[in-house]
């Protein structure tokens, strides 16, 4: 069965240490309900900053992924995220916004506009962004190891 979504707009990620920006950047998706689309819309994360790349054939050994993240005046709508900064993140620094001159727009973000989760030793800031229409939103999980069961 044909998929009918993009899953990433922008995905960074990797096993260096990895130092990426983002701004003045917009994305749009629109709606779909099929079965082979994210929930409600056919784009699932906008711009993606994840330790997922693999070590070896072993379900979940992942490297870690370590750096800056920043993320600034830019628009985000209709996709099931907005902004990730997602699995495997150590010493890293992500900024989501960051000043009123730079914040971020969410509209119609159907899981949450930022979404953190899983990162170690890192610091992660979400300021003055502007977000609507969605479950939550923000987003933020502790640290937490992925473990294949």
């Amino acid at each position: 069965m044909p998929a009918t979504f993009l899953n990433d707009g922008i995905r960074f990620m990797g096993k260096n240490p990895t130092n990426a920006v983002v701004r003045r950047v917009s994305f749009e998706g629109r709606a779909d309900q099929s079965a082979t689309s994210c929930p409600n819309y056919n784009f699932c994360n906008a711009v993606i900053y994840a330790g997922e790349f693999p070590r070896s054939h072993t379900p979940f050994d992942y490297y870690f992924l370590s750096g800056t993240f920043f993320v600034s005046s830019s628009h985000f709508k209709n996709v099931s995220l907005g902004t990730v900064a997602d699995g495997f993140l150590q010493n890293s620094a992500v900024v989501i916004g960051g000043s009123p001159l730079t914040g971020n727009i969410f509209e119609n973000v159907d899981l949450a506009g930022p979404f953190l989760t899983a990162s170690d030793n890192s610091v992660e800031e979400i300021s003055y962004n502007t977000s609507d229409g969605n479950l939550a939103p923000v987003t933020i999980f502790p640290y937490s190891a992925f473990v294949a069961t």
